[in-house]
């Protein structure tokens, strides 16, 4: 009961937010092409503003290629008209010093906002590499990690991007292989054997849960991850190729991490792995003798500028950071969430190479 009340409370938010953002778009279209505002009009707002979460509810009750497709377009509108949003905005600041009010206004802004959703959607289609070299005298021999993060697996990011995945991880010839939780989405029906190309991957890997698991059914998710060759690392410690690595289970409340770190221990003579979803209490924890910290969650804002408001709530909000004698890697994500889209931000696998000195 009160996992449905929270739902229709962020449901009823959500649902809010879109519709206020479809209004003020629409509104300022209508106005700058002289148009009337209709029945049409306000079926149209309606409409859109609820194509995203009926393509989600459609999508989760009758799983198939055609339902698959509904919410790969409901996805993608959600992009563009957060784009038509901005720079609908943007267009009404400036038309507070210049009198641009006009037809052709309205198409640069459709425009402008359809090229940027063309460009996030080869951004989100593509995947980067991105070594990250960092040095400590407690590694004896070099050693390669692969951190896999926020894959969004479901609807969008299918079996063959999963396949993909695996098979770029292998190549990189990685002695350790980390993912720091939401490779599932949420969205779509999950079966054990949507997941055996994690099989595939040729070294130790090691999973921990992040938010989505949670949304996805973490008792469902995990079930089914069990059956695969991970090691699910949930508040626990496991020493492998000469250094240790500790696992959170993913969390709201974050703080309850740094108990988790004392009971589990830290052992100073040795170089100290600590994979948690979301980046927070990183200061905290590094200062008890984690020489590594990588997590991911935040996506670099995978849209901008939505990073601006992602870096409202955590700083810092991506890549490797130097804090203390440790230190913090955010990865962007290898998936996407909501919009296929990449903008600002990429697609990535991240190599992280351990160096003696």
């Amino acid at each position: 009961m009160r996992r449905a009340i929270q739902f229709l409370i962020f449901f009823a938010i959500f649902f809010t937010f879109l519709f206020l953002m479809h209004l003020f778009v629409f509104s300022n279209l209508y106005t700058l092409f002289n148009l009337e505002k209709t029945a049409g009009f306000y079926l149209l707002l309606v409409g859109l503003s609820l194509s995203y979460v009926v393509a989600t509810l459609i999508e989760n009750a009758l799983y198939n290629a055609l339902t698959r497709a509904v919410y790969f377009i409901g996805a993608t509108w959600l992009g563009i008209i957060f784009y038509l949003f901005i720079i609908t905005l943007a267009y009404k600041i400036l038309n507070l010093f210049f009198n641009i009010a006009t037809p052709v206004s309205g198409v640069v802004l459709i425009t402008v906002a359809v090229l940027l959703s063309i460009i996030g959607l080869i951004g989100g289609a593509t995947i980067h590499e991105k070594t990250v070299v960092i040095k400590s005298k407690k590694i004896k021999n070099d050693l390669v990690i692969v951190q896999l993060s926020d894959v969004h697996y479901g609807t969008i990011r299918n079996t063959k991007f999963l396949e993909h995945l695996v098979e770029r991880t292998n190549n990189l010839k990685p002695d350790i292989v980390v993912i720091t939780g939401d490779l599932v989405d949420g969205t779509g029906k999950y079966t054990a054997d949507m997941f055996l190309p994690l099989n595939n991957l040729k070294a130790p890997t090691y999973f921990v849960t992040g938010n989505h698991e949670t949304y996805a059914g973490k008792s469902a998710v995990l079930g089914l991850l069990s059956k695969t060759t991970m090691t699910l690392l949930l508040d626990k410690k496991v020493s492998v190729k000469g250094v240790d690595i500790i696992g959170f289970d993913d969390i709201e409340g974050q703080k309850a991490n740094i108990s988790k770190l004392d009971k589990l221990k830290v052992n100073d003579s040795k170089y100290t792995i600590l994979l948690n979803h979301r980046p927070k209490q990183a200061k905290a924890l590094l200062e008890k003798g984690v020489d590594l910290m990588i997590t991911g969650h935040t996506h670099a804002g995978q849209i901008t500028p939505f990073d601006l408001m992602v870096m409202i709530e955590f700083r810092p909000y991506k890549g490797l950071n130097k804090i203390g004698d440790g230190y913090l890697y955010i990865s962007p994500g290898t998936g996407t969430w909501g919009p296929p889209m990449r903008v600002g931000s990429k697609n990535e696998i991240t190599k992280i190479l351990l160096k003696n000195g």
